[in-house]
């Protein structure tokens, strides 16, 4: 029965759009689902051999080289410090931004979730920018 349960929460868990990854105690990758590796551009046979998060860190920083925000990221993971929810945004090199956030699980265990808002922080940024327009042809038109 048990088999049967994990296999269920395998194929939901790769269902997701959202990257999710589970760490450890030991710092080492115990579940990653399919958007995650492929956020990543993580093969399975790395996934599988369950590599810790420092070699992971190693490839994700290559995409997305904020080190600050992997600093966080890992401290989060194997911090000896009280393992505080972390909630990161990673910018990508391809031009995409996900949010990133670690939460602590139960037995030293780590939650890692990843969501793609590039869609949201591009309009963010249109309006922004038109309203930086608008507010410069208002000073244009009380100038004259």
């Amino acid at each position: 029965m048990g088999r049967v349960l994990a296999l269920r929460f395998q194929t939901c868990l790769d269902s997701l759009s959202q990257g999710v990854a589970v760490f450890g105690a030991d710092g080492r990758l115990d579940f990653a689902n399919r958007a995650f590796a492929t956020l990543w551009r993580l093969p399975a046979e790395t996934i599988a051999g369950r590599p810790h998060i420092d070699a992971v860190i190693a490839v994700c920083r290559g995409l997305a080289p904020d080190e600050e925000a992997w600093l966080d990221i890992r401290d989060a993971v194997v911090g000896l410090e009280t393992r505080a929810a972390v909630g990161r945004r990673l910018h990508v090199v391809d031009g995409s931004v996900l949010d990133c956030a670690a939460q602590a699980l139960p037995q030293g265990a780590t939650l890692i979730t990843l969501i793609d808002v590039t869609a949201s922080v591009n309009v963010e940024r249109m309006l922004m920018e038109k309203n930086e327009a608008l507010e410069r042809a208002a000073k244009l038109r009380d100038t004259f």
